[in-house]
C-alpha cells in the first residue's frame, strides 16, 4: 500500500483526534474505530440536541469515552450540547471513512500517528 500525502494527513489527524481510544485499543482496526464512532452516534441520538452533555455525563458509555477527548464538556461558561458535539462526531466519522477508502478497514489503529515527544525523566 502506497501512502499519499492525503492518507498521511488523515492518519495523523485521526490518530490525534482519537489518541485515548487508540491507546486503549492498540490491536483494533479502522473498522473497529468506525464501529465505536457509530456506537457513539447511536448513543447521542438518545438525547435532544439541545441537552447539555454535563447533565448526562455519568449515564454515558461509549459516548462518554468519546467525549473524554475534550476537556470542555463540563465547562460552565458555555456547556457543550449533544447537538454541538454531533457536528464534531460527523466530521470524525467522515475522516475515518475517507481514511478507510485510502488504506482499508483492516488498517491497525496502532499505526496511526503517535507523538514523537518523549517524557522527560
Amino acid at each position: 500500500m502506497r501512502q499519499t500525502s492525503k492518507s498521511n494527513f488523515l492518519i495523523e489527524t485521526v490518530g490525534h483526534a482519537h489518541q485515548k481510544w487508540v491507546k486503549a485499543n492498540l490491536t483494533a482496526t479502522l473498522a473497529d474505530l468506525r464501529q465505536f464512532l457509530e456506537d457513539v452516534y447511536e448513543e447521542f441520538c438518545q438525547y435532544d440536541e439541545s441537552e447539555v452533555i454535563a447533565d448526562h455525563i455519568e449515564e454515558l458509555g461509549a459516548a462518554g469515552d468519546y467525549l473524554s477527548e475534550w476537556a470542555d464538556h463540563t465547562d460552565d461558561d458555555e456547556p457543550a450540547t449533544f447537538g454541538y458535539r454531533e457536528g464534531n462526531l460527523d466530521e470524525d466519522i467522515q475522516m475515518v471513512d475517507d481514511l478507510i477508502e485510502l488504506v482499508g478497514e483492516s488498517f491497525k489503529v496502532s499505526r496511526l500517528h503517535r507523538s514523537k515527544k518523549r517524557a522527560v525523566k
